[in-house]
């Protein structure tokens, strides 16, 4: 402790006892030692902590690293998310645009044999289908399933507009043959599908359920003509198909059908489905007053 040698030196000058300093200097030196131990003390739990410090700044350092590593693993998935999802829509894109493209090469096919006046045969529609199958984009099992799932869930009737799955033609059921399957007029084609190939597109308002006697044509919202002039063959076979069982919930008897003169490809078509129909009793070309060649009057049963 600073000034101690001379506080000693003056207290034997003053003739204090000497015994007494000596009692000093040990009490001096015994608190010396106290403090010493107690700076040293303060000193190692400085440089622990300084040491402490420097590993928290380490550890501090190294999380902003993995922070800003992992935002990079985080914009580069969300990279290359977008880029999967990019390349799947233009692999969807590219095969719905083939398809399309491969079923109006076939619809085009059987139109012109229309209008040459050939009858399609049995095994010409089959190779259509065929065809119509390998044309329609493929779907991955698990949208396979959804299809399937959700086509389960629907309550399919006569009349109804539906899509057929794995041909993505639409299609009218004319036909219920069992719980599980439907016939499907598409086009000039009819085919037998599976309920679970079906999906539900729009259904015909329900008609007033009344005995036929009682109910008049004039009455009803369907006319006793129907004019396809304008029309795509393929929608007029599926028109003419529905207007027969709408004429006759209506309670006609004869109906008149007006396709026009034109290449005759539209009249030809109109025959042969009218031929083939359970509900027509027959038909023939109107007369002078009924629009001669480009109009067919149809009586039905």
């Amino acid at each position: 402790m600073p000034g101690r040698s001379n506080a000693f030196a003056i207290s034997r000058r003053l003739g204090l006892d000497e015994r007494i300093i000596d009692k000093a200097k040990e009490q001096i030196d015994s608190e010396s030692n106290q403090i010493e131990t107690m700076i040293a003390s303060l000193e190692t739990s400085q440089k622990s902590a300084e040491t402490d410090w420097e590993k928290a700044q380490e550890i501090r350092k190294e999380a902003e690293r993995l922070r800003s590593d992992l935002i990079k693993q985080l914009e580069a998935l969300e990279q290359e998310k977008e880029r999967i999802l990019l390349e799947a829509e233009q692999k969807a894109e590219k095969a719905v645009a083939e398809a399309k493209e491969e079923a109006e090469f076939i619809i085009g096919e059987l139109r012109e044999m229309q209008k040459e006046g050939l009858s399609v045969k049995e095994h010409q529609i089959i190779d259509a289908k065929k065809h119509l199958e390998q044309a329609a984009p493929k779907l991955t099992p698990k949208q396979k399933k959804i299809k399937k799932e959700a086509a389960k869930k629907q309550n399919i009737e006569l009349g109804d507009e539906v899509r057929v799955l794995s041909f993505g033609q639409k299609g009218f059921i004319v036909e219920k043959i069992s719980d599980n399957e439907f016939q499907v007029q598409m086009g000039i084609m009819k085919m037998k599908v599976k309920h679970d190939n079906l999906e539900l597109l729009d259904r015909p308002k329900q008609v007033e359920t009344k005995p036929l006697a009682m109910v008049r044509g004039n009455d009803h919202h369907v006319k006793a003509e129907l004019d396809l002039r304008g029309v795509r063959f393929e929608d007029a076979m599926l028109k003419v198909d529905k207007y027969i069982d709408d004429a006759l919930l209506a309670g006609y008897h004869q109906v008149s059908i007006i396709h026009g003169k034109g290449s005759g490809a539209l009249r030809k078509g109109v025959k042969q489905l009218l031929k083939k129909h359970p509900h027509v009793k027959s038909e023939r070309d109107g007369g002078m007053n009924e629009g001669g060649l480009g109009n067919t009057v149809v009586e039905l049963k």
